[in-house]
């Protein structure tokens, strides 16, 4: 497993400063439902999201090859926590599964990056299976790496679909996928220009596209009101009114709600889309948008 190019992997807008341990599903994004967020070392041209054959909700990841690497989670050090996934390769192979530090450094000088010691490997073939494989939080924090978030990152020796991704801090396998939430949110701006050739800033003023993609992953519809508003870029404060939608949610699918605005500010503003039900939030992403004067 390598990218040499990454020197500390953060999830968007992972808060650092104060870890949140909770005993879910502490992965963002596991069920991939309808957007990428959340997850790097992404290259369109062999990772895209795949729709009907998958494990859970609407939408699998399909990797041709490299690595997929989750966004950090926070662990509490000396616990144990156990990866569990569906997966489905192209033809009888071998998945291979790390559990790194955030912190590149970090995770090179504990000998938990790229190295077989390191690396649980488990057998995948033509149907799916729900496989597991369980890692301690041990590595020793620094000053550079002060609290302990770790990511997930799987490659194959054959092409493969991946789904339902748990990570629980238990030696117990999740039979089924844990969701995060019970609607979970991801937040998509499809016209960010990217970083090939470009930097990936929006003109002053640009009018864009705000796409919310809310997983419904329970076994009844499920009515919620979808919001989109601009924050400035401490996550606090409003920079503009709210836009408010409601939407019906059948069982196990995903709603995909687009709004247009403008941006309010230069600079970095937060682009926040969150899902509410009977007057509170379930769950909320926010992905940073930059312009410059």
């Amino acid at each position: 497993m390598r990218h040499a190019r990454w020197l500390l992997i953060v999830g968007v807008l992972t808060t650092l400063a104060a870890p949140c341990l909770g005993s879910g599903n502490l992965l963002r994004n596991g069920s991939f439902e309808g957007d990428l967020l959340y997850w790097h070392n992404i290259d369109p041209a062999v990772h895209r999201l795949a729709r009907g054959d998958v494990a859970a909700g609407e939408w699998a990841l399909r990797v041709e090859k490299a690595n997929p690497m989750s966004a950090p989670f926070a662990c509490e050090p000396g616990r144990e926590y156990t990866i569990t996934f569906s997966v489905k390769a192209d033809r009888d192979g071998t998945l291979h599964v790390q559990m790194p530090p955030s912190a590149r450094e970090v995770g090179t000088n504990a000998k938990r990056l790229w190295t077989a010691e390191a690396t649980k490997s488990v057998t995948v073939g033509p149907e799916w299976q729900r496989l597991s494989v369980t890692f301690k939080a041990d590595v020793p924090q620094d000053g550079f790496w002060p609290y302990p978030h770790y990511l997930v990152q799987f490659e194959g020796t054959a092409p493969f679909l991946l789904d339902a991704v748990t990570v629980t801090p238990s030696s117990e396998a999740a039979p089924a996928y844990v969701p995060r939430r019970a609607v979970e949110i991801l937040t998509e701006c499809p016209d960010l220009p990217g970083y090939k050739g470009q930097d990936n800033l929006l003109k002053k003023g640009a009018t864009v596209r705000l796409i919310a993609h809310a997983s419904n992953p329970g076994k009844e519809p499920r009515g919620v009101t979808l919001r989109w508003q601009f924050i400035d870029y401490e996550g606090v404060r409003p920079l503009a009114d709210a836009v408010e939608r409601k939407v019906t949610i059948p069982a196990g699918k995903t709603a995909s709600e687009t709004v247009s605005a403008e941006l309010p500010a230069t600079g970095c503003v937060l682009a926040r889309t969150s899902v509410w039900a009977d007057g509170k939030e379930i769950d909320r992403s926010d992905l940073p948008l930059t312009s410059l004067p």
